[in-house]
């Protein structure tokens, strides 16, 4: 069992010792739900998305060469090569 407080995203942490003993204490699962919503915790799985570190934005590369930059990059590399055009 993992309990996550809401808006926390990192690795999930020990749960504290009194919310741990009066789950124990509760037969329910809805009195269960209850108490956690009321304390702002939530049971979730282990491979739950919100427990994953948050997805970098990417990083924008290199804008889009326009047509003249390119054909002078093709000639300077035919001058370098010994084309004389």
């Amino acid at each position: 069992m993992t309990i996550v407080r809401q808006h926390e995203r990192q690795k999930p942490r020990k749960p504290d010792a009194y919310i741990e003993r009066h789950l124990d204490l509760i037969e329910r699962r809805a009195d269960r739900i209850a108490f956690l919503n009321f304390r702002g915790v939530e049971i979730v799985s282990a491979n739950d998305d919100r427990l994953a570190k948050p997805i970098a934005d990417p990083v924008p590369g290199p804008g889009r060469m326009t047509l003249a930059e390119i054909a002078a990059q093709l000639m300077a590399l035919a001058k370098r090569a010994g084309y004389r055009g």
